[in-house]
């Protein structure tokens, strides 16, 4: 329109690419986010290896306690939180390769 420069522009859309790599608060909480699903979704690989001993002795108990915090969830968190992370591990569990 004649006569609006920038400051006056209504704001456009911004999609989540240009989200991320303008704002920083955005870039750090998809980080968190990306990161908090990778941890869940990598117990169910870790319990297949531990369960058949391929895992040595010594990297069993740091690894061990790198869980901690999704063990307790699985086992304090309520059944609508807690069933699928223990199906999705119980997967794992069950395969035999």
């Amino acid at each position: 329109m004649p006569g609006m420069n920038d400051a006056n522009r209504p704001g456009k859309w911004r999609g989540p690419i240009t989200l991320f790599c303008e704002s920083r608060r955005f870039r750090w909480s998809a980080i968190i986010v990306a990161a908090l699903v990778l941890y869940v979704l990598s117990a169910g690989p870790y319990v297949w290896p531990s369960q058949y001993a391929f895992i040595p002795e010594w990297a069993e108990t740091p690894m061990g306690w790198f869980y901690v915090p999704f063990w307790r969830l699985t086992h304090h968190a309520p059944d609508v939180m807690s069933d699928p992370l223990i199906w999705y591990v119980e997967l794992w569990g069950s395969l035999d390769i």
